[in-house]
């Protein structure tokens, strides 16, 4: 946490800290591990309170254990059953920040950083593999020689690039309140004019709306039936250990004995994932509808 933002953050350190010794000591133990798991401590939290799943990029609110609270700034905005259980987690706004969800998480953004030539493509190409089960690295069909591009602004006008970048650069810029290190920071100057507009899709981000880019698009995020897609791909590792089957090549029948019986294999999981995605949002995304599902019928 960056000092200027948060000047309690070290709040345990402090010789003439009010609040008690003890409470002192055990913030020295678990204000840090609080602040670096805020984001998984949210999702336990949708889950666990059978709040819609999609609010984990939708989300208004973080979440705070007493100590962690303190560091954040909120200890007065938030109560807690057992001020001194360090696995309370409360769900709070921090002053200032446009949440949504694991999308505006400090954590989060340090886990994906950028820089000043990324241009948080790093961020955009995460969010399409997480939330949007796409590999957007996938998109070209082929690897590209970069010494052969002469175009002016390629990643705009060459195919070979746009291929990726129509559809990165977009959601690129609905980081553009976030610096490197995770701050909420909007520029001043605005986003990159020779880049495409922020946004997602061929929607762009309305105007008044661009100090909360990343709000904007993660309700555009939840309304994607490819949300739906992510969080069953992701699940069904985390139960199975095991990634969904591909999809087999077509230039592999006639030539791959196996190919007809993994051809199989593979529609008989997708139409699991079909049916559980059904359930799922039927249930208003509630996950562990999901997760009974998937192991009741898998």
């Amino acid at each position: 946490l960056n000092n200027d933002d948060y000047p309690n953050r070290k709040w345990y350190d402090d010789d003439e800290y009010a609040g008690g010794a003890g409470f002192q000591q055990m913030g020295k133990a678990h204000a840090n591990p609080a602040v670096a798991r805020e984001a998984l401590e949210l999702i336990a939290h949708i889950v666990a309170n059978d709040l819609p799943f999609t609010e984990v990029v939708t989300a208004d609110y973080t979440v705070v254990n007493p100590f962690s609270a303190v560091s954040f700034g909120v200890e007065g905005a938030v109560q807690f059953n057992d001020p001194l259980d360090p696995d309370e987690f409360q769900p709070v706004a921090l002053p200032g920040i446009p949440h949504a969800g694991v999308l505006t998480s400090q954590m989060v953004l340090n886990r994906f950083p950028t820089t000043d030539t990324n241009r948080n493509r790093h961020r955009s190409r995460t969010v399409w593999d997480l939330f949007l089960a796409t590999d957007i690295m996938k998109l070209a069909e082929r690897p590209i020689d970069p010494t052969s591009i002469e175009d002016h602004n390629p990643t705009m006008f060459n195919p070979d690039c746009t291929a990726c970048h129509a559809a990165l650069d977009p959601i690129a810029g609905a980081f553009q309140n976030w610096n490197a290190t995770g701050r909420y920071l909007p520029p001043s100057e605005g986003w990159y004019p020779e880049m495409r507009p922020p946004g997602f899709g061929d929607e762009s981000i309305p105007y008044d709306q661009k100090t909360e880019a990343l709000r904007w698009l993660g309700q555009q995020i939840a309304k994607d039936e490819r949300f739906v897609t992510a969080v069953i791909r992701t699940t069904w590792y985390g139960l199975t250990g095991q990634y969904p089957l591909p999809v087999p090549s077509e230039d592999e029948e006639g030539t791959d004995e196996t190919y007809q019986a993994r051809s199989v294999a593979h529609q008989a999981q997708q139409g699991i994932f079909t049916a559980a995605g059904a359930v799922f949002v039927e249930s208003d995304f509630n996950y562990r509808v999901l997760v009974g599902d998937l192991v009741n019928n898998a």
